[in-house]
């Protein structure tokens, strides 16, 4: 609710959103233009000059930054590193069919 972020210049000023239970969205927008800081602000990644974040209770969130080098340890390909998110049941195929 009304959050905003300021550096040298306004990313986002008294921005609001609600976005209810299966409904999804789509943030789009130049380089440079604030999309990684809203996601990290929303995150609770970052600290906010207004405004705060409500998540629901049983909200579900999931996250890959852009730049992913903190994401991937050293001479680990990208199905080793996948299969830590793994749930029972989950075959090869599913895991190939997800990326």
């Amino acid at each position: 609710e009304s959050i905003s972020k300021k550096y040298e210049r306004t990313i986002f000023n008294n921005f609001s959103i609600s976005v209810q239970p299966g409904e999804r969205i789509a943030i789009i927008g130049e380089n440079g233009a604030g999309k990684t800081t809203l996601l990290r602000a929303l995150l609770g990644n970052l600290q906010l000059d207004h405004g705060t974040v409500k998540w629901a209770e049983n909200a579900n969130i999931g996250y890959m930054p852009q730049d992913t080098y903190e994401e991937f340890p050293n001479d680990v390909t990208l199905m080793e590193w996948i299969d830590a998110y793994r749930k029972e049941g989950d075959d090869e195929q599913m895991v190939r069919g997800t990326l």
